[in-house]
């Protein structure tokens, strides 16, 4: 009974100790990974409304930023926090998407709308 405890006990810290050695990296290197996790939270988005209007969007999920394109305007916004859907804005347009529908206005008039 003694023997198997000390056995137990060894390889318990064999496990332990094993992956503590100086050329573990369990990261990839450096700016590869980065490269990574920024191209899956750059996602790109379009959507048509009854007028025949096409929004395009690019949200950039790690930054909290997003690129609107409707008609020749090009607009920024920065994320805002919100409880349940999303929504961007800045000091005169915002974007929102709640249930399926999705809302971009300017000064709280409404440029586009879009239901799925």
């Amino acid at each position: 009974m003694k023997s198997l405890l000390i056995i137990v006990l060894l390889a318990g810290a064999l496990f332990i100790t094993s992956c503590q050695s100086a050329g573990y990296d369990p990261e990839p290197a450096g700016n590869a990974n980065a490269a990574i996790t920024s191209r899956y939270d750059i996602v790109t988005r379009s959507a048509t409304n009854a007028r025949g209007d096409t929004l395009t969007m690019t949200f950039d999920k790690a930054a909290g930023i997003a690129m609107f394109i409707l008609k020749s305007d090009t607009i920024w916004l920065e994320a805002d926090a919100t409880a349940s859907g999303v929504r961007y804005s800045n000091d005169r347009y915002r974007y929102t998407e709640h249930h399926g529908v999705l809302r971009l206005t300017k000064d709280g008039q409404p440029l586009f709308e879009h239901k799925r």
